[in-house]
């Protein structure tokens, strides 16, 4: 691919946008809007590794899979006794709703520790390469595909769709979630929206012309989440966990990036009791000072979404596509 060109329409790219250096590995990007489809896209985009993501992503508690909005559209698209490829299946939360819905599934996951928690609850998940994975699956295997917040995360989204249109029955349907790049940014983009956590930022026009260049024809699309925890929980990220979080890495002395090729510091080794006794602790003064934030915040969240609500038309943070393989 010509360099500097869109990972989804392949065509030359616009000026670039923004540029952010990540923190963590201290690595610079670009991110560039394509002038043909509008996609913003990072470079470079080299995927990162687990050590990345333990430094950079907190291990967030999942939503009950019966409350997650993007799990409640899909099963209310796909007809009962469809064969579903959950990517980026995680602990399973979906694949267990799709089962007891009457959709049995299978899952797919980079991260072992999570898909091993997948199969021990009982449900069909593993993690391999991923070429491996295709190669290992059957032409047509799947009636639904679903990449609940996962495309954002290729970094070439293309080689990603392309291999799953292998693995779809002739009609079979593709559901995809991602970040909407028309949702509102009252306290401007969140931390997590940046490479190499995010590769691409996606609209509606440009998912559309993307997946119809892929082979599939888009049946719907909704932008229309007006979940109120959504706008809270950015508010708390913005006001209460980010002036948290600097601040207790000053008190650590540790308040400068450290440069990818700079080696870390190994603290001071502890005891197993004791290292568990510290992350009990921690966890649990984050879980009562993160409670205070959002019950505190809650009243403004309320007053955005009020207004949001009034004065645009489609101000959902998620973006849920569902397409159709043509053929």
């Amino acid at each position: 691919m010509p360099e500097n060109a869109c990972p989804a329409c392949r065509g030359r790219a616009g000026k670039e946008v923004e540029r952010h250096r990540d923190p963590v590995s201290a690595t610079d990007y670009a991110l560039r809007r394509c002038a043909a489809c509008g996609l913003v896209f990072a470079q470079p985009r080299v995927s990162v590794g687990a050590a990345w993501y333990a430094a950079a992503v907190p291990d967030e508690t999942p939503l009950p899979p019966e409350r997650d909005w993007r799990f409640r559209a899909f099963l209310a698209d796909a007809p009962a006794g469809t064969r579903v490829l959950d990517v980026g299946c995680g602990e399973g939360q979906f694949l267990r709703l799709a089962r007891e819905r009457g959709c049995p599934g299978v899952g797919f996951d980079w991260d072992e520790r999570r898909t091993a928690r997948a199969r021990a609850a009982g449900l069909d998940a593993c993690t391999r390469d991923w070429e491996a994975f295709l190669a290992s699956r059957r032409d047509g295997e799947f009636g639904a595909a679903c990449l609940f917040d996962v495309l954002e995360h290729a970094p070439e989204p293309a080689a990603l769709i392309g291999g799953l249109r292998r693995l779809l029955e002739p009609g079979g349907l593709l559901a995809i979630t991602v970040p909407n790049e028309s949702r509102p940014l009252p306290l401007g983009r969140e931390a997590y929206d940046y490479p190499p956590h995010h590769f691409t930022r996606w609209t509606r026009s440009a998912m559309k012309s993307f997946l119809e260049r892929e082979g599939f024809r888009v049946l719907r699309q909704d932008a229309a989440m007006r979940e109120s925890f959504y706008l809270r929980d950015v508010l708390a990220a913005k006001l209460a966990f980010e002036p948290a979080a600097r601040l207790a890495r000053r008190l650590r002395g540790d308040s400068r990036p450290r440069a990818a090729s700079e080696p870390a510091q190994a603290p001071p080794p502890l005891s197993r009791d004791a290292a568990r006794a510290r992350s009990g602790a921690r966890a649990a003064l984050f879980a009562v000072y993160s409670a205070a934030a959002k019950t505190a915040l809650w009243p403004v969240a309320a007053g955005l979404g009020a207004w949001y609500r009034a004065a645009r038309l489609d101000p959902g943070h998620c973006l849920y596509t569902l397409a159709q393989k043509n053929g």
